[in-house]
């Protein structure tokens, strides 16, 4: 069984991972698609001359394209599902807190708390 002292060590580490860490991780998603909209400018590297294969850019640029955008949108997505889950993980870590700080005040005062009457966040 955790203690008052285990509980609020492990809620801080919640809020550190949702805050902090995770974010990291979704600039990195960030940094990886950036990445990828510099690459685009390098695709004038696959033009062919008119009088070599019937000029433009030929079969393979195509596919680089459907991949880059294919790898663009895994990108953004996870991104985007880092960084909410880290704003998921601090809400979590603030609103158990705040209502176990609650439930505890109502332990020490010497009320049990009964399943009728404990605080839940109903929000």
């Amino acid at each position: 069984m955790a203690n008052e002292q285990t509980l609020t060590v492990d809620l801080a580490n919640l809020w550190e991972a949702g805050a902090l860490h995770l974010p990291a991780i979704a600039q990195q998603y960030a940094a990886a698609r950036e990445r990828l909209a510099v690459n685009e400018a390098q695709d004038g590297y696959f033009w062919r001359p008119a009088d070599f294969m019937g000029g433009g850019y030929g079969p393979v640029r195509e596919a680089l394209v459907h991949v880059r955008d294919a790898m663009a949108s895994v990108f953004l997505d996870s991104e985007a599902n880092v960084e909410e889950t880290g704003r998921a993980l601090v809400r979590a870590a603030e609103v158990y807190g705040d209502i176990d700080v609650l439930n505890a005040e109502l332990i020490r005062r010497g009320n049990k708390p009964d399943p009728a009457t404990f605080r839940v966040n109903r929000a």
